[in-house]
């Protein structure tokens, strides 16, 4: 129970059943020791780095035996007894490891502390493709249509006038362009002029040229 106004600092969704009397009324001290132990288990800030040691000590908090029992071929239910409240445990217990955040129902499907380490490792993994493309996304310039427009005309007139004129480069082979389909085109990037170069190589074509890659 919380004093009046006072707001819960965090709320867990649990699936999983809770203890009951035989009655089936829920038992509210046992409910209060395995909150207690979730929040206990929580980590306070992520940690890097090799994310088999957190792993292990996270399964040997929620098992209450000591990590030096925890080995990656030990099966969760078979030799730790995990069942459903234990998953959501631990899942709390993970899910400061790097930002993975792992869903009971995948920590379900593991069997081993191996399958743990691989889920928590993907995990984290695609957290921080994710937190890369959102700060990709938040510098992203984007120039108004009616701006951007008259600029990459304007660059393609330059273009063509560098190529064309400047350097006079010579093109063979225009008419063999498959210009009824997309196209990838691969230079042998001698020098930042190839963008341009093939893009002008390309004419009226290269105009939706995307640059995908360089090395």
């Amino acid at each position: 129970k919380l004093p009046m106004g006072q707001r819960p600092a965090v709320i867990k969704l649990v699936s999983a059943d809770l203890p009951r009397t035989a009655t089936r009324k829920i038992q509210r001290k046992a409910c209060k020791k395995i909150l207690e132990r979730i929040v206990e288990a929580t980590p306070q800030k992520a940690r890097g780095g090799n994310v088999a040691e957190p792993v292990a000590e996270a399964v040997a908090h929620v098992a209450n035996i000591a990590v030096s029992k925890i080995k990656p071929d030990t099966n969760l239910r078979e030799d730790l007894n995990f069942d459903s409240l234990m998953a959501v445990e631990l899942a709390s217990a993970l899910s400061g490891i790097g930002n993975a955040n792992p869903d009971p129902d995948e920590l379900a499907r593991c069997e081993t502390v191996a399958d743990l380490v691989e889920l928590i490792g993907a995990r984290i993994d695609q957290a921080q493709i994710e937190v890369a493309e959102a700060d990709a996304e938040a510098e992203k310039v984007v120039i108004p249509l009616p701006v951007a427009a008259p600029l990459k005309s304007a660059l393609g007139s330059l273009q063509e006038g560098i190529y064309g004129r400047g350097l006079r480069a010579k093109v063979y082979g225009r008419s063999n362009i498959p210009a009824n389909r997309p196209t990838i085109v691969v230079s042998n990037h001698c020098s930042h002029l190839d963008m341009g170069l093939v893009k002008y190589s390309l004419g009226s074509y290269g105009k939706k040229l995307v640059g995908l890659a360089a090395k």
